[in-house]
This record gives C-alpha cells, sequence and structure tokens, in this order.
C-alpha cells in the first residue's frame, strides 16, 4: 500500500548507510502535496518528536545541518539550473569521528534518493490518488444510476396507475 512505501523505502537505505557508518537512526521527512506539509518516517532510535523540529529547519533553510551526531540532509530536486527541497533525510550517528570522511557520500547517496524519492513517492502516489478519484467517480456514477433505475420504476408504476384509472373509470361510468 502506499503509506507503507516510505518505510519499506527507508528500511532499505537504512540498511544500506549502516554498512558504511554506523547509525543509531534514521528519519526521513518528504513534502506531500496533496497534505500540504512534511511527513515523516523514523527507524532506529530517531523519535519523531525530537526531530520534526530539526527537519522542517532543514527544509525550509535547504542546506546540510549536524549538530553532535546528528546529521540532517535537505533532499534537492536538480531541475535544470534550479533545485527544490522535496525532503530531509535525518541520520543519528554513533561516532561523530567517522562522518567527515564519509560526507561526499552520503551526499550522493542523498542527491540520488532525491530523485527515487521524487519519482518514487511524489509521481506514484500523484497518480494513485487519480485512480482513487476516478474510483470514487466510478462508484458515485454507480450510486446515482441505481437511484435513478429506482425512481424510473416508481415513475412507471405511477403511469401504469393512472392508465389503469383513466381506462377501468370512465368505462365503468359508461355502462351506469
Amino acid at each position: 500500500h502506499l503509506q507503507e512505501l516510505p518505510q519499506r523505502m527507508m528500511g532499505a537505505v537504512y540498511e544500506a548507510i549502516r554498512a558504511i557508518l554506523p547509525l543509531r537512526g534514521m528519519a526521513l521527512a518528504y513534502y506531500n502535496e496533496h497534505r500540504e506539509g512534511l511527513e515523516v518516517t523514523c527507524q532506529g532510535e530517531a523519535e519523531e518528536a525530537n526531530v520534526i523540529a530539526w527537519m522542517e529547519r532543514c527544509y525550509k533553510e535547504e542546506r546540510r545541518m549536524e549538530e553532535g551526531p546528528q546529521l540532517l540532509f535537505p533532499l534537492l530536486l536538480k531541475q535544470g539550473e534550479a533545485s527544490r527541497c522535496i525532503g530531509v533525510l535525518y541520520l543519528l550517528t554513533e561516532r561523530e569521528s567517522d562522518r567527515p570522511t564519509h560526507l561526499l557520500l552520503l551526499q550522493l547517496i542523498t542527491d540520488y534518493w532525491s530523485v527515487v524519492l521524487y519519482h518514487t513517492l511524489m509521481k506514484i502516489s500523484g497518480k494513485y490518488r487519480d485512480i482513487e478519484s476516478a474510483h470514487d467517480e466510478t462508484q458515485r456514477a454507480s450510486w446515482e444510476e441505481s437511484k435513478l433505475h429506482v425512481q424510473n420504476l416508481v415513475l412507471d408504476n405511477c403511469l401504469s396507475t393512472i392508465k389503469h384509472e383513466t381506462i377501468y373509470y370512465p368505462n365503468k361510468i359508461k355502462l351506469l
């Protein structure tokens, strides 16, 4: 299902990054255009409540941030000469001493992940919402068709009654 996709994606990336840099936790925030806000998914020791403010700041400022064992990377999508931030990757590292040698690799990973995230979550979720809307419209049309069918049955019954009454009673009056 679409809501599980960010968690599954993050689980795979979490394990891949842990292979090169010891991590205690990770979080992903991506901008949900439908809800007009950041959606956050956490893994490991990263607690959602503690990192949301940091992630929102990183998202707004569109720059890498570091504080103690915490690293935040804006997920920038480059479109021609312009770029836009589509989310934030938060890493909670075990040791700060390992970090400088891995920053370039982590930056490359986040650049790649920005593209994957955009095409997987944002493009597909838009198409998924379109499919859901079409399904809802189909259900609505089916309901209206059923309602119209019942109305036609009632109208047909009324017309039959009127026809019967207009034929039966005048004939009765003539007979008297």
